[in-house]
């Protein structure tokens, strides 16, 4: 929260309040002078920090137990990791919170995006994570659009493999599910993730083939347990 000058050109970062711990560490540093970092917090948990015009202040959104914020581009996007169930990586913007980079990926990607530990000034970051169960380097170039999903949805009815009125509805959901994100409304976004998942369970084998159904239910049971949510096809 409040820094200590020594110098001019050394400055101490400090931790997140008055009543926190007494550790904090920085890992990167942009054009603006920006830093990013872990510090303990009054909770007495360590959550990223952004470092900005003299104040340091707690970007972990999410609520989390524990997060490191490992990069930073000039245009002010963060990456890094947080813990919740094993470790993730995240995006945060100023505009949309901390994002688990996961649900930035297509649909049946399989990947598990453990650490996100650089990004660039186009956007693109690279890190560490699981594909297909083993670790792997990753290169990533987020979309514009939160919730990647919409773009299956499309495709699939397109094919054939979801008929029209449900796949609206399913379109719909996401939408609102993208909007309660960027809200940081996680029980909200709980809701609509829920209702996505019982339209697809109460339409398997029926308005969306088996094995569409099951690529979207797997998608979903992931978003829920991230967020901690319970899902109808989790019981």
């Amino acid at each position: 929260m409040h820094t200590l000058r020594l110098h001019r050109d050394f400055v101490v970062l400090g931790t997140l309040g008055f009543f926190a711990g007494e550790n904090s560490y920085a890992y990167a540093v942009n054009n603006r002078r920006d830093v990013v970092g872990t510090a303990d917090t009054p909770s007495g948990r360590p959550h990223a920090f952004l470092y900005r015009a003299g104040r340091m202040r707690d970007i972990d959104t999410l609520g989390s137990p524990y997060s490191v914020a490992l990069g930073i581009n000039d245009n002010g996007t963060i990456v890094g990791y947080y813990s919740g169930s094993g470790d993730h990586a995240f995006r945060y913007t100023d505009s949309d919170g901390m994002v688990p980079l996961d649900t930035l990926l297509p649909f049946a990607s399989f990947w598990s995006l453990t650490e996100a530990r650089a990004i660039n000034s186009a956007g693109q970051i690279v890190g560490w994570g699981y594909h297909f169960g083993h670790p792997s380097a990753f290169l990533m170039t987020p979309g514009s659009t939160y919730f990647q999903i919409s773009q299956e949805v499309i495709d699939l009815i397109l094919a054939g493999n979801i008929g029209p009125i449900t796949g609206q509805e399913l379109l719909t959901d996401i939408d609102q599910f993208r909007a309660m994100i960027q809200q940081n409304e996680v029980a909200g976004a709980c809701t609509v993730l829920a209702s996505f998942d019982q339209t697809v369970n109460q339409q398997n084998g029926k308005d969306i083939d088996a094995k569409s159904a099951r690529l979207m239910m797997e998608q979903t049971e992931k978003m829920g347990s991230w967020l901690g949510c319970r899902l109808a096809s989790q019981k």
